[in-house]
């Protein structure tokens, strides 16, 4: 039952759902919302980072081809059989755990973030509310966020 083969085929199935895992994360409202706010999902990791300067206006083909690259370079761990096996279902038990113990108001956060398609003052609104400030800052909130879009425009 646990034969290297047999292992291949799973670890094949775990590649695969890394691969709808991470097409639909680069291609959700929550990276669209991500984005206007200067950041977006790690190909490799899916987790949120700071946008670069080449984020903002890369061409399809170079997205097609950074995307054929890491599914490529993921490809490979597949020949790990077992192991592959063991180290993709920690990642996701890790996954499907990290928002216990998160505050609701985090939770409602990353809930609008992943079904609404929110404007830029809306996020700014959003943010405002989780880190507990006064909606008297929000001028102060906004120039912040969009100097640091533009920073990252131009680094």
């Amino acid at each position: 039952m646990f034969t290297y083969e047999n292992g291949l085929f799973v670890s094949f199935l775990f590649y695969c759902y890394y691969l709808y895992t991470l097409f639909e994360t680069i291609n959700s409202l929550t990276e669209k919302n991500l984005n206007k706010v200067g950041e977006r999902h790690s190909w490799i990791t899916l987790k949120t980072k700071n946008m670069d300067k080449s984020d903002f206006d890369r061409p399809f083909l170079k997205s097609l081809g950074k995307f054929i690259l890491v599914a490529l370079c993921h490809g490979i761990f597949v020949f790990l059989s077992w192991i592959n096996v063991a180290i993709n279902l920690f990642a996701l038990f890790n996954r499907l755990n990290a928002d216990k113990g998160v505050p609701e108001n985090v939770k409602e956060f990353r809930w609008k973030l992943r079904n609404q398609d929110l404007t830029f003052d809306e996020l700014i609104v959003e943010v405002i509310k989780l880190k507990g400030l006064s909606m008297d800052d929000f001028e102060d909130v906004k120039a912040e966020l969009t100097q640091f879009v533009n920073d990252r425009r131009v680094a």
